[in-house]
């Protein structure tokens, strides 16, 4: 299937849906980005030591499952997050706290006692 008939077929699909715009965003940056996913200096290091201190991690992006499952894969970091939240999983992105909030119910913790780090791209 062409990706103009996969994204027709997509468009159609989610029309009625109220993540619309949010899964119509996704496919149209997946399509853009080529898929190129590198890890920045030090996130391994930082992650193994916060996996030796048994700190809860998870990760959180505006971006559909499928990308954010990818991205980790690519790179080798399956296993290190006990939370994996996806757009899927909110219906408000940035600013609006929703999505760490669920990162925080995900791993049983109060949202006061969590710490986020947020990259920009």
């Amino acid at each position: 299937m062409s990706f103009t008939n996969w994204f027709i077929d997509f468009h159609r699909t989610l029309a009625g849906c109220w993540h619309h715009q949010k899964f119509l965003k996704e496919a149209i940056y997946q399509t853009l980005r080529g898929g190129y996913y590198q890890l920045r200096l030090g996130v391994l290091d930082f992650l193994n030591t916060l996996v030796g201190l048994d700190i809860p991690i998870a990760i959180a992006t505006p971006h559909s499952r499928k990308s954010l499952e990818e991205g980790i894969k690519i790179v080798g970091l399956q296993g290190y997050f006990e939370a994996i939240i996806a757009l899927e999983d909110f219906c408000l992105g940035k600013p609006d706290g929703e999505m760490f909030e669920v990162v925080a119910e995900q791993l049983s913790l109060e949202p006061d006692v969590c710490l986020c780090l947020v990259t920009q791209t």
